[in-house]
């Protein structure tokens, strides 16, 4: 009884749990038994730097290279989920940024007790997300040891798409595979909505649009550390993707299609471009002088059917030492049918559909093209941070190296974390007999003398994206977590550009530009 001669209520509704309340790394609102959380992060990149030899790039830059909001969180200890906006994609930075869109990561996924056993965890995902490929693409960009992803990831590696996927890991290894379409991060479609791929289709007459559907990939990736412990790590992994293109007139991936045109030498804020391939589908492109003397529709004649790319990875790290290397290959399947007509349209005379006397040759290199690239870096950490216990295979873009330790912060009255790094980059885009100087000169002595057919020959019986090879060395400070700084120079090596005019520009070689770039960066 109370003091009014009432009775106590002795079934009161309980408390609810407490909730946590951080602001150490972002805004984290967590339940205590951490079945819900909720996180609000962000991060800002500022670059800049300069070039001795622009060539198609920029002298100097500044800009801001990533300008992102994030939110992350869990619910009912099962679900999780992540929403990231980069504002600086959504515009051009003197036509740096090559995106359309700001969204990045966007997905939804499930983990529980019953879909860990019998691993140590299993989850499945959906939505907007890096494709299951290479350990540096999926190894966060904020704690990479140089600024820049090497020259073939830029080229092969498949970012982020739309899919589903299911991924595993144990106490050394990972696996993780997925089906996937379209991007929001697509530059352009290839061909273009409304342009139709003339093979088969007779140019006197109106062509009509037969619709279209997205290309897909399947992807997945599979590592494992045999040695893995605090202070040394062995670690090794392979990735395998396939992509299917879509009809000739549906939208595609730029990134596939026109192969290494997004690569910017390892500055991208300098936007200094010198590699890609022609459109390696069945739409057209134009034909650059001296060129221009072959009918632009046998340049349709690349017609990819499939694309076929493999990734081998290997990571070593002991104390404050580690060294790191990658190798990718593609191979790009052609419709033979489809070449053998674009070309057999190419010979017709317009006017009189009659064929062309000289003719004009079918592709005899072959039904598929290889393309390829490597890299090698080391790091040494000079103030004894150590990357292996950076590594972490439940993290869900599969194994991945991910934040530093830092031993002595600079708030704490240390010099944080202070480390050297040098890499070797190269890739290979060209496909073909005639390769370098010597195909220059067939390109010179066909435009001299206006033979059709040598021309048609010797700029279609391979495929010329051009050669490139980089070294980088940079410095990187961390003064405490969420903070860091970076400065790199690059040397490009070795030039082969492309003959092809999508860049608008001419064979070249011999140069050797030198890149400086810096970055400040804030992540929370």
């Amino acid at each position: 009884m109370n003091a009014a001669g009432g009775k106590i209520d002795t079934k009161a509704t309980p408390l609810p749990p407490p909730v946590l309340v951080s602001l150490k790394s972002g805004l984290l609102v967590e339940t205590e038994d951490k079945a819900y959380s909720f996180k609000v992060g962000g991060r800002l990149f500022v670059d800049g730097g300069g070039i001795t030899q622009p060539l198609n790039g920029l002298s100097n830059q500044v800009g801001i290279r990533q300008a992102r909001l994030e939110v992350v969180g869990k619910m009912a200890g099962i679900y999780f989920y992540k929403l990231s906006y980069d504002f600086a994609g959504t515009q051009s930075i003197s036509g740096a940024n090559q995106t359309l869109g700001g969204i990045r990561d966007a997905y939804i996924g499930i983990q529980s007790s019953l879909t860990n056993a019998p691993f140590k965890g299993a989850f499945f995902m959906i939505g907007n997300m890096f494709e299951p490929f290479s350990l540096s693409q999926q190894s966060p960009i904020l704690y990479h040891d140089l600024i820049e992803r090497p020259l073939p990831i830029d080229a092969f590696s498949p970012s982020r798409h739309i899919g589903a996927a299911l991924g595993v890991y144990g106490d050394n290894w990972s696996a993780k595979t997925g089906v996937f379409s379209t991007s929001v991060e697509d530059k352009t479609l290839v061909p273009a909505p409304g342009v139709p791929a003339l093979w088969g289709i007779p140019r006197a007459l109106p062509w009509q649009a037969s619709g279209g559907s997205r290309y897909f990939d399947l992807a997945g990736r599979l590592t494992y550390a045999p040695i893995k412990d605090e202070h040394t790590l062995v670690h090794v992994g392979v990735s395998g993707r396939y992509h299917q293109v879509n009809d000739a007139t549906g939208a595609n991936d730029d990134r596939v299609l026109n192969l290494g045109a997004r690569i910017k030498s390892e500055a991208f804020t300098l936007n200094q471009t010198l590699l890609g391939t022609p459109d390696l589908s069945c739409g057209t492109i134009n034909a650059p002088a001296p060129t221009n003397i072959v009918n632009a529709s046998a340049y349709a004649a690349k017609c990819t059917k499939n694309v076929e790319t493999f990734d081998l990875e290997m990571a070593v790290s002991h104390g404050p030492f580690s060294i790191q290397g990658e190798y990718i290959g593609s191979r790009y399947n052609r419709n033979q049918s489809a070449i053998n007509q674009a070309f057999y349209l190419a010979s017709v005379n317009a006017a009189t559909a009659a064929l062309n006397p000289t003719g004009v040759p079918l592709v005899p290199f072959g039904r598929s093209a290889y393309f390829s690239g490597y890299y090698a870096q080391a790091t040494w950490w000079i103030t004894g941070e150590e990357r292996a216990q950076a590594y972490d295979v439940a993290y869900k873009n599969g194994a991945a190296f991910t934040q530093l330790n830092i031993k002595n912060p600079f708030s704490a009255g240390g010099w944080g974390a202070w480390g050297l790094s040098a890499r070797y980059s190269s890739v290979d885009l060209n496909n073909g007999p005639y390769q370098g100087g010597q195909l220059a000169s067939w390109i010179a002595l066909a435009a001299f003398s206006g033979n059709r057919a040598l021309a048609a020959y010797v700029t279609n019986v391979g495929i010329q994206g051009g050669k490139q090879q980089d070294v980088t060395v940079g410095l990187n400070w961390y003064p405490d977590l969420g903070v860091n700084f970076q400065l790199n120079w690059t040397r490009v090596m070795n030039i082969v550009a492309p003959v092809n005019g999508n860049l608008n520009q001419s064979y070249s070689t011999g140069a050797h530009p030198n890149l400086i770039e810096m970055r400040a960066k804030v992540y929370f």
